[in-house]
């Protein structure tokens, strides 16, 4: 197997080699980078740097009927354009998100007149005069820099000479346009001629990366090995470093053109890039640093997914955290440079060229950074392709020196394996040795079976005879628990006579009062109409006022009778079956009007009702509910007090409140009112089966109730009812 793995992996190796020789080649030698290499020095004579006469102003342009800018212009009057020095801050600036510069072009005539922008952010745009010339990215990119040689090159129109040119730049801070040093204007083509360079070496480096990448993935995933995993890390750096490199060129907009996709391509393949290495490179290392390493990866992988994140979600840039991301970067090759010259004082050879490559790498990117940032260096190349391609050879080189330990591990693992045969052939021979002292013991274990059966076979007829008493028990238990059923019973039935009783002498109090009305105005209007004399027209007319008086009287008596036959009727029920849809706001309003005589004018009741739906329900039972509850709270209000009632609907089920100003309930009682026979009223009062018999209605319509309460301030009840319920009768 090993000898045929190396086979395969020297093979995928050469092929990457040609490869990556080929690509190389083919850029260096390519027409467009000679004829770029050669027009040189010729473009250093023809282009001029705009770097003296800029204006600029803050804030936002207003815009025409066509959505052109109005400062770009030259008809537009009363804008005050403030004198610019490239490289320097804005002094007036407050919070703006926009910048617009303009200068005059020189009045000098160039064939094939083009303009090369560098140094700006990701997100600006180029005028002429109310006409659009360039636009790059978006909003989201303002406060990024493109780095130093990512230039733009822009065709100029042929009467271009002495006129204003505007650019509107992006920024989020008065210092975004400090490295920004100007337009160099010149021949278009020569500008295209660099611009194309440019691709063509990046792109030759980007197809290395993919083909090195993808290879690496494969050699993973065809061997699905612990070991192997290195490779998928080495895959997923050349990956994310193509991925960045790539999405520098122009041959990006032959796959999509979109600005803004690309800019995320960008921003996120530089922040994973670091999650491959320092995953390789705490894998492969052996130290106390190699842990610290693979933390790393997982950082940079929770720093990319969160700016992603909160970037494609509009509440930042993608590049907020750019700086930030460059010092962590510094650290984590500071601390990888540290592990590696741990691992070669170790004696780890492998470790030597791993260190190698990571220190062109890091020196190169090291560099790249200290010139995009100071622009200092007599150079405008990027050479953080040159060290990532270095690194990956070093990588890949590192790879085959633990590919060979490997197998030299395997050939010293063998040769313990075939050690180890040989103990195991001895020990197969004690083996068999003790396979006949088991047989003798096996022997000896079948009578001391047979002698533990008789015992639990004494055992199993003491356990016939608990059972036999056991049963009894269980008999006399089921005839308790009978004698408890009749008594519970009972004491329901009394509870209902109580509360019977309550009902009769609040029913007697609501039919006495209009039927005395109704009696005491009969009775007047039989003296009236035996003292009337029917020839005085004047009694006859007074007679008519009190009969019409008495008549008003009497109907206000009938209609009294009338609601509280209704509401009778409605408590009780007498016209319904068990089970059907009741409305649970006159469900209350019937418990109320059966207690009014209780309340007379001491207690004022406010119902806090919503528009709930019907439900589906047993209305008497939730009568027996309510009424009980709203006669404790009448009877835990000593004097005068409220009783506030709030319903309404949420999430498809119904909530009734019933909150009283009474005495209240001490904290030690709070957990016993649910209990069967528990009451604070004294025995007069009732046997405390009510808000029992409550509980019992509410929980089998798969409700629930809760009380709050404190004492002094009064008690609150909670009652939630399913919208819809299941017969359970």
């Amino acid at each position: 197997m090993i000898p045929i793995l190396k086979h395969k992996l020297i093979r995928l190796f050469k092929i990457n080699v040609i490869i990556i020789l080929c690509c190389i080649l083919t850029a260096l030698f390519s027409p467009a980078y000679v004829s770029a290499s050669a027009d040189s020095s010729y473009r250093s004579h023809i282009s001029v740097k705009l770097t003296e006469g800029w204006q600029y102003l803050l804030g936002e342009s207003p815009v025409d009927e066509n959505n052109l800018p109005l400062w770009t212009s030259i008809t537009s009057k009363g804008n005050i354009w403030n004198t610019y020095t490239l490289g320097s801050e804005f002094s007036e600036y407050k919070g703006e998100k926009q910048v617009w510069l303009r200068v005059r072009l020189s009045e000098k005539s160039l064939q094939a007149p083009g303009l090369l922008v560098r140094y700006t952010p990701q997100a600006y745009e180029i005028y002429m005069e109310s006409k659009l010339l360039f636009k790059s990215g978006t909003e989201q990119g303002m406060s990024y820099t493109k780095p130093m040689d990512y230039f733009d090159v822009i065709r100029l129109p042929s009467n271009y000479e002495g006129r204003f040119l505007y650019l509107k730049f992006y920024i989020s801070s008065s210092k975004d346009l400090s490295s920004w040093d100007g337009i160099e204007a010149g021949s278009y083509d020569n500008f295209f001629s660099k611009s194309q360079k440019r691709d063509i070496e990046y792109i030759a480096f980007g197809i290395i990366f993919i083909f090195i990448g993808i290879s690496a993935i494969l050699v993973y995933i065809f061997y699905r090995q612990k070991d192997f995993k290195l490779y998928a890390f080495l895959g997923f750096y050349s990956l994310c470093s193509s991925g960045f490199i790539i999405s520098g060129t122009s041959i990006k907009n032959l796959f999509y053109n979109n600005e803004l996709v690309w800019m995320y391509i960008s921003a996120m393949s530089l922040y994973l890039t670091p999650v491959g290495i320092n995953a390789f490179a705490g894998r492969y290392l052996h130290n106390k640093y190699a842990p610290i390493l693979t933390r790393f990866s997982y950082i940079y992988a929770i720093h990319a997914v969160t700016v992603f994140s909160l970037s494609i979600t509009g509440l930042t840039s993608i590049y907020f955290s750019y700086k930030a991301f460059l010092v962590l970067f510094i650290v984590s090759i500071a601390i990888t440079s540290i592990a590696t010259l741990k691992s070669i004082t170790e004696g780890d050879p492998a470790a030597k060229t791993l260190t190698i490559g990571g220190l062109f790498a890091s020196a190169f990117g090291i560099v790249d950074i200290f010139n995009g940032l100071t622009h200092t260096l007599p150079w405008d190349r990027l050479l953080y392709h040159w060290g990532v391609f270095l690194l990956i050879i070093t990588l890949i080189l590192s790879l085959g020196f633990h590919l060979i330990n490997s197998h030299n591990k395997l050939l010293e693992y063998s040769k313990e394996l075939e050690d180890k045969n040989i103990s195991l052939k001895s020990m197969w021979d004690e083996v068999k040795k003790s396979r006949d002292e088991i047989a003798e013991l096996n022997n000896s274990l079948e009578k001391r079976v047979a002698k533990r059966t008789e015992e639990l076979e004494d055992a199993n007829s003491e356990l016939s005879a608990l059972n036999e008493e056991l049963t009894a028990l269980n008999e006399q238990m089921t005839a308790t628990m009978e004698t408890l059923r009749e008594t519970q019973e009972q004491l329901v039935q009394s509870e209902k006579m109580a509360a019977m009783g309550y009902l009769i002498a609040g029913i007697a109090h609501e039919l006495n009062t209009p039927l005395a009305s109704i009696k005491s105005n009969v009775q007047l209007n039989s003296t009236l109409l035996e003292a009337l004399d029917t020839e005085d027209k004047v009694a006859i007319a007074a007679y008519k006022e009190s009969v019409i008086s008495m008549n008003k009287i009497t109907l206000a008596a009938l209609d009294r009778l009338i609601k509280t036959v209704k509401g009778l009727i409605n408590f009780a029920r007498l016209d319904e079956s068990d089970y059907k849809e009741a409305d649970i706001n006159e469900c209350i309003d019937s418990a109320i009007l059966l207690l009014n005589n209780q309340m007379l004018n001491r207690i004022e009741v406010i119902r806090n009702y919503t528009n709930i739906p019907v439900i589906a329900c047993y209305p008497k039972q939730l009568n027996q509910v309510f009424y009980n509850i709203i006669m404790n709270s009448v009877q835990a209000i000593r004097d005068k007090g409220e009783i506030t009632i709030y319903t309404e609907c949420r999430h498809n089920n119904i909530y009734v409140s019933i909150a009283d100003t009474g005495v209240g309930i001490s904290p030690e009682n709070i957990s016993k009112i649910f209990d069967p026979g528990f009451t604070t009223k004294g025995v007069s009062v009732g046997i405390g089966l009510g808000l029992s018999v409550s509980y019992k209605i509410i929980k089998q319509h798969k409700g629930s109730i809760s009380v709050e309460s404190t004492p002094g301030l009064g008690t609150k009840f909670t009652i939630e009812l399913p919208v819809s319920l299941i017969p359970f009768h």
